[in-house]
Order: C-alpha cells, then structure tokens, then sequence
C-alpha cells in the first residue's frame, strides 16, 4: 500500500509538473554548424546547417530539453561531391539565470545518440554513435513568444578515425 502511495504521489508530481501553468515550451532552431578538430582538418566540409526541434520542462532554474537536430554538410573533395548527414535525439540539462527585463540567459549540457551517412566517391558509411554537447545562449520574453539565439560544442564519434565536432549557432524562436 505504501509504495502504491508512492507510485501516486510521483505521478500526481509529474503530471503537476506538465501542465500548462508550469514552463513548457516547445521550440525550433536553425543556423550553421562550423566543424572543428579532425573533421574540418581532414574532411574539411566547410559551414553546415543545424535544424532542431525541441520540448522543454521547466521546473524553476532547471529545464530538461528533448531535442531532434539534423546536421547537413555538402562539399567537394578530390574525388567529387561529399556529403555528411547527421540525425541525432538529445537529453539535456539546463539551468536558466534570473530574467534580467526581457532577457534570460542559460546554460546547457547533455548526451546524444547519432545516426550519421558519410558520402563520397571513396567513402560510403553510415551508423549510429554517441556524443555529448554543452553550449549557453539567451532568450528573450515577447508575450508567449520565446526568441533565443543559443552556442553549442558538439563532439561525436564518427565514422572511423574521425571524431566529429562542430559548433551551431542557432537562432530560433519557441512558444508556451
């Protein structure tokens, strides 16, 4: 009876904790993802672009995201177009500072799984790897609207000997 109790009480607590009157918000973000490290030196597939959708509960200062991000490179390399996609779902955690007026800045950290395609006329691979990402950015309050604009570093195992790191700047808008 007791951890029936429990079990309830829990429930009751994290249904509390998605309604509506507590922080939701559901947002997208988009910009270009500069590689770094050994994958700029030896693929060198030049400024991609970041597109995420995300589901944030908030509870106070502390938000955990869940974020689907997709990541396209397309180059040309010694033996013709390349191209580097990347699918990855993310957990993070996050800890926004006091609003300061409109403007609220936060940080961020968290693991994710990928699934990544490497192509080329040498190269076709393709697999699922794992990472971790941490980055910092603002939003801003207009009415139900959230603006932010958002950093991140980014590191990956890739396909081979390549660790593949990168860094969005990502600019997007969310709404409760």
């Amino acid at each position: 009876m007791r951890k029936a109790s429990f079990l309830l009480a829990l429930l009751v607590s994290l249904g509390l904790l998605a309604t509506p009157a507590r922080a939701q918000l559901i947002s997208a973000g988009a910009g270009p993802a500069f590689p770094y490290g050994d994958f700029n030196s030896q693929l060198d597939p030049g400024t991609g672009f970041y597109f995420s959708g995300r589901a944030n509960l908030s509870l106070l200062f502390l938000t955990i995201q869940f974020e689907l991000a997709h990541v396209d490179w397309s180059w040309n390399d010694a033996g013709g177009e390349a191209t580097a996609k990347v699918w990855q779902p993310a957990i993070n955690l996050g800890f926004r500072f006091i609003r300061v007026g409109p403007v609220r800045p936060y940080i961020l950290a968290g693991v994710l799984g990928s699934n990544q395609e490497f192509k080329s006329e040498d190269v076709n691979e393709s697999g699922v790897h794992f990472g971790y990402q941490a980055g910092a950015g603002i939003d801003f309050k207009l009415g139900p609207l959230r603006p932010f604009v958002e950093y991140r570093w980014v590191n990956l195992d890739g396909p081979g000997d390549v660790t593949v790191k990168y860094s969005p700047l990502i600019f997007g808008i969310g709404i409760f």
